[in-house]
């Protein structure tokens, strides 16, 4: 027999799925959940804790429970501009600046990168939002010998690969992608509006030039369903030409779509 918590969760993933409960609305309260449904509120409680837990609901300390932005954020790694992804997907990209400065590049840094621990980077760290949202808590490290210093203020209204473009001449052009499943500290909760101890990804980034050379570090951290990260592969040619060519034999390409 179904556990009657599950029976509950199911109920409420069908109102989330089916629209009656719509991303960024107020959940309905514990008290409130178990009237409806004629259970007690120990069941909806852990009822609530697997749908938080798959990322299905927010619980804000204090304001109360809402239905998450599952679909908010598309982050397409083929595309490397967080901005140009949003401009993709229709939402206002923006930042917030929290730190900048030169420090001493980590082992983990420095390995990435080609150097050697302790050697000098530029540490940019920003809270990124989507539509006022914050969507990804972000800690960039770069070469200083290769961008010796970062205007702030370009960075917090623009897309930091098109200032290295525009100010420095560098094209970063492909990325090496980590990720993992985490779970927030209390100090990345609160600068997140999450929750301690909530489900997120973990992203490292690598990117490259067009020579092949890491010239960025990116360690990024996204709250369980407020994004969805999407791949496309293709076999063969990586070229553009190759690819078309492919794709028209074929008669289509291949897509995966992960979160």
């Amino acid at each position: 027999m179904v556990p009657l918590y599950h029976q509950v969760e199911e109920i409420l993933r069908q109102a989330i799925r089916s629209g009656e409960l719509t991303p960024g609305q107020p959940f309905p309260s514990e008290p409130e959940l178990a009237d409806l449904l004629g259970v007690s509120r120990l069941t909806i409680r852990r009822s609530l804790g697997d749908l938080e837990r798959a990322g299905l609901i927010v619980r804000r300390h204090g304001v109360g429970t809402f239905v998450a932005q599952v679909s908010s954020t598309q982050i397409i790694p083929s595309s490397l501009s967080f901005t140009k992804n949003m401009e993709m997907v229709g939402l206002e990209a923006s930042s917030r600046v929290l730190s900048i400065g030169e420090v001493g590049s980590p082992v983990r840094v420095a390995a990435h990168l080609g150097l050697s621990g302790g050697d000098p980077v530029i540490l940019l760290e920003r809270l990124r939002y989507a539509d006022g949202q914050p969507v990804a808590l972000e800690a960039t490290y770069l070469e200083r010998s290769v961008v010796p210093e970062i205007d702030a203020e370009a960075v917090t209204d623009g897309s930091l690969y098109e200032y290295l473009a525009s100010q420095h001449g560098i094209d970063l052009v492909a990325m090496d992608q980590t990720m993992e499943p985490i779970l927030l500290s209390p100090v990345e909760a609160e600068l997140l509006d999450s929750n301690p101890g909530a489900p997120a990804i973990l992203s490292e980034i690598v990117g490259y030039s067009q020579d092949g050379t890491p010239i960025e570090y990116t360690r990024s951290l996204t709250p369980a369903g407020r994004a969805r990260f999407h791949f496309h592969f293709r076999n063969g040619d990586v070229g553009r030409r190759g690819f078309l060519r492919d794709t028209d034999e074929a008669g289509g390409d291949t897509e995966e779509d992960g979160s």
